[in-house]
């Protein structure tokens, strides 16, 4: 009897919080500040394919999305000079102008969900095998560690303003942009017999096979939502890869 059991489960990803905004340019017609660019979505992981490291089998871990960028601070307004007499030689009285909104914090991405844990009986890495009169048996493939929304963006600040409307008001600060999702990991495999090189050859056996993993399901939160990820496959036999 061939027996491999190993069904670790992968950790959620954690979510973050975002910097402040770059500045804008002055104007004597204060502008708002442009809204931060959002970030790119990451991927759920797929079952494409199973990779043999020194850790064993891997598959199917989620891609982190990308962090928003920050608002773009509002312009300043110019200053005037004001109707007073100057008491002071050489001295010009007057005021400044509004002070331009700050850009508001982006989202940040979270972290990505890995790939469940997969059992394999039989790992062959370019080795001849034939396996007569046997039972092959695995358990049951790790669950996907689920992936995570990004966290929310700020809106700018406001322009300021100078006491008396003797200037305008500062251009208001741009909102920031919204982070990617971060993907889940696909469900870990149940494999009889994984091999990469020469099939395998068996005879005369049976196998008693475990289900793949469960997938993370769907999930919304803060408007984002991240779809879910694939269940693990189940298979007597199956082709593996190495890292290129």
């Amino acid at each position: 009897m061939l027996t491999y059991l190993d069904t670790d489960t992968n950790t959620d990803g954690l979510a973050g919080a975002g910097p402040g905004g770059a500045g804008g340019t002055s104007n004597a017609h204060p502008q708002d500040g442009a809204a931060g660019a959002d970030g790119k979505k990451g991927s759920n992981g797929s079952e494409l394919s199973y990779v043999l490291t020194e850790d064993g089998v891997t598959v199917g871990n989620g891609t982190k999305g990308s962090d928003g960028e920050p608002g773009k601070g509002g312009g300043g307004d110019v200053g005037v000079e004001a109707s007073l007499p100057n008491l002071t030689a050489g001295r010009v009285r007057g005021f400044g102008g509004g002070g331009g909104g700050a850009g508001g914090c982006p989202g940040l991405a979270g972290g990505a969900g890995g790939g469940g844990g997969a059992s394999i009986a039989l790992a062959a890495y370019l080795s001849p095998v034939r396996i007569d009169a046997s039972q092959i048996v695995t358990s049951t493939g790790g669950k996907g560690g689920q992936g995570t929304t990004p966290s929310a963006p700020t809106l700018g600040g406001i322009g300021g303003i100078v006491s008396g409307g003797f200037t305008n008001r500062g251009g208001h600060g741009g909102a920031g942009g919204h982070g990617g999702i971060s993907g889940h990991g696909a469900g870990g495999p149940s494999f009889g017999i994984g091999w990469v090189g020469t099939e395998p050859v068996v005879t005369d056996t049976t196998y008693q096979l475990g289900v793949g993993g469960a997938g993370a399901p769907a999930k919304t939160q803060g408007g984002a939502t991240i779809p879910a990820s694939p269940n693990g496959e189940s298979a007597e036999k199956k082709l593996l890869v190495v890292p290129a």
